[in-house]
């Protein structure tokens, strides 16, 4: 993904600088770029801006929900994290909740399908009753014997108790 973002801005650059060099030819300027007035680099500016705009229009903007996902809130005090996950539709014993070395928690919910009705003439359809997972990656490293999941009219509420950090210490060693 940097990659393509370094090529992207890369790309808009150049051709900012060609397409501005297009509007102030001058034979006998080796470089035109650098007797551009300011008016002239401003709208270049602001005409790179827009389609670099478009060209990440989502990118930078919060984690959005997956095609196979669900939203989730993430979120952290001093001792814990916190997750809740819209899971409607589903019941207890269909989730399941995983923590991964203590830094990837898993959320997997079970679906039951969907049966085809005869006669039924649909235009759109947005539920989905299939399987979900979702990963989401931890900011701390929690304890994973202490962790706790709810579930309750469609949310799902998980405690995440962060690790207790080790102290760095240095002990002298004597040599023999």
């Amino acid at each position: 993904m940097k990659k393509f973002l370094l090529i992207a801005i890369v790309l808009i650059l150049s051709a900012g600088i060609l397409l501005a060099a297009e509007d102030k030819k001058d034979e006998n300027d080796m470089w035109p770029a650098l007797s551009w007035s300011e008016d002239h680099i401003d709208k270049v500016m602001d005409k790179m801006k827009k389609d670099f705009d478009v060209l990440l229009k989502d990118t930078f903007k919060p984690e959005k929900m997956e095609a196979t996902g669900f939203p989730v809130n993430v979120w952290e005090d001093m001792d814990n994290i916190y997750v809740e996950a819209s899971v409607p539709g589903r019941e207890a014993k269909d989730i399941t909740v995983n923590v991964e070395d203590g830094k990837v928690l898993t959320i997997q919910a079970k679906g039951q399908g969907k049966e085809e009705e005869k006669g039924k003439n649909s235009f759109r359809e947005e539920f989905y009753v299939g399987d979900l997972e979702r990963k989401i990656h931890m900011p701390e490293l929690v304890d994973t014997a202490k962790v706790q999941a709810k579930y309750e009219n469609g949310i799902l509420k998980i405690t995440l108790p962060k690790k207790e950090k080790v102290e760095k210490s240095s002990v002298k060693v004597e040599v023999k």
